[in-house]
C-alpha cells in the first residue's frame, strides 16, 4: 500500500514524492518515512519513473534524495 503524504504533480506527472512523520512521536523520525520511499520505490516502480526527487521529513529534520544522490539538512 502506497501512502504518500504529497505528490506534487506537473501536467498530471508526478515530480515530487512527500513522507512525513508526526515530529510528536518519538519513536518514528525522518529516518522512518525515509526507509518507506525506499519501499514505495520497489513496490510501486511505475510511480517513480518521473519522480524526480523525494522528502522525507519530521517536521524538525528532513532528507531529500535527488536521482541516486542524497543529502541531509535541516529544516528552519
Amino acid at each position: 500500500n502506497i501512502k504518500a503524504d504529497i505528490v506534487i504533480l506537473i501536467n498530471d506527472v508526478p515530480l515530487v514524492l512527500i513522507k512525513g512523520k508526526n515530529p510528536t512521536r518519538e519513536e518514528v523520525d525522518w529516518i522512518n518515512a525515509y526507509k518507506q520511499i525506499k519501499r514505495y520505490e520497489e513496490e510501486a516502480p511505475k510511480l517513480f519513473k518521473y519522480v524526480q526527487f523525494s522528502i522525507a521529513t519530521d517536521g524538525i529534520k528532513h532528507i531529500i534524495s535527488l536521482m541516486h544522490l542524497t543529502r541531509r539538512t535541516r529544516i528552519f
